[in-house]
C-alpha cells in the first residue's frame, strides 16, 4: 500500500520540495540507466502547491523515461527555473533526437500525458529534437493559480500531426528562445 501511495505522490515532495524530489529521481535514473543526469533549480523550491509539484514531478519522470527508452543519450539535463509568475522546466539530452513524426504520434502515450498535464495547468509544452543533437522537452507553467478545469480542446491526429495547438482560453505561440526546428507548442 505504501508503494502505491508513493507512486501517486512521493512523500519527498512534501518533505524536501520539488527540486530535492527531482534530484532524487535523477539519481535513481542515473543509477538505473548509466546516463549522467544533472539537475539545476533556481527559485523552484518555493513551490508549495501539491497539484503543481506533483505534475512537475510526473512530467520530469516521464521525460526521463523517454530518454532511457529511446534517446541513446549519454547525458541529460533537468532544469527548473522560476521566472516571475511562471516555472520553466526543461529536460534535454544529447541523444539521437526525436523524429518529428513521433512528437504527435498517437502511440506516444508518454508525450501525450506530458501535454495533457501541462494543458490542465494552463501552461505550454514544447517538444523538439534534431537528429544527432538530442531532444528537448520544455514546459512553462503558471505558478500563481493552478487551473482546475480542462479547457475544451480537440486534438485530431487523422490528418497527421498538427504544427501547433492552441486552447480557446489561451492563445499560445512559441516562447522566445525556442530552438530552430521546434514543432510542438500549446
Amino acid at each position: 500500500m505504501r508503494k502505491i501511495a508513493t507512486d501517486l505522490r512521493p512523500g519527498i515532495l512534501d518533505e524536501l520540495g520539488i527540486v530535492a524530489a527531482i534530484e532524487w529521481v535523477a539519481k535513481d535514473f542515473q543509477r538505473g540507466t548509466g546516463i549522467r543526469c544533472k539537475v539545476t533549480g533556481r527559485g523552484a523550491d518555493q513551490i508549495s502547491d501539491p497539484v503543481l509539484s506533483t505534475a512537475i514531478f510526473r512530467i520530469v519522470q516521464e521525460a526521463l523515461t523517454n530518454v532511457s527508452r529511446y534517446s541513446a543519450a549519454s547525458n541529460v539535463k533537468v532544469s527548473l527555473e522560476r521566472k516571475g509568475d511562471t516555472l520553466n522546466v526543461e529536460v534535454s539530452d544529447d541523444g539521437i533526437g526525436i523524429m518529428e513524426g513521433k512528437i504527435f504520434d498517437p502511440k506516444s502515450l508518454g508525450l501525450i500525458g506530458i501535454r495533457e498535464r501541462v494543458l490542465l495547468l494552463g501552461g505550454e509544452a514544447l517538444i523538439s529534437g534534431k537528429p544527432g543533437e538530442g531532444t528537448l522537452v520544455r514546459v512553462i507553467l503558471p505558478i500563481e493559480k493552478v487551473r482546475t478545469q480542462m479547457p475544451r480542446m480537440r486534438i485530431d491526429y487523422r490528418n497527421g500531426p498538427p504544427s501547433q495547438f492552441t486552447s480557446p482560453s489561451t492563445e499560445s505561440s512559441l516562447p522566445a528562445g525556442t530552438p530552430a526546428g521546434a514543432t510542438a507548442c500549446f
